[in-house]
């Protein structure tokens, strides 16, 4: 005669457990907050879409520094219009923390 298996028992409660995580999920993915959330993360992408992207090897430093190149120009026609100057000077900084990385802690790659 064979034992009783401890093993459906495992495995039972280890798809309890699974069809509760689930269901939490469920519920929080369709809840108001989980909705605002894949918009907000829809329009940034529409939004940053590139209409062309960048080599896969391209240095994010060389990507940034020809846009810091590219709004030279863009200073040069807005000259005295100081709200235009301020707006251009915080998106060249906006720039160069893309091309450095989000945290202290990251450094350009060192080639």
């Amino acid at each position: 005669m064979r034992k009783p298996s401890t093993i459906p028992a495992v495995r039972t409660a280890g798809a309890n457990t699974r069809r509760r995580k689930f269901q939490e999920w469920g519920a929080w993915t369709s809840s108001a907050e989980a909705a605002r959330e894949r918009q907000r993360r829809h329009r940034l992408l529409t939004r940053t879409k590139p209409a062309e992207r960048a080599h896969r090897d391209s240095d994010p430093l060389e990507l940034a520094d020809s846009a810091l190149e590219h709004l030279v120009y863009v200073r040069s026609a807005v000259k005295a219009n100081i709200p235009a100057r301020e707006r251009l000077e915080q998106a060249e900084e906006l720039v160069r923390q893309l091309g450095w990385g989000p945290s202290e802690d990251s450094r350009p790659a060192l080639l």
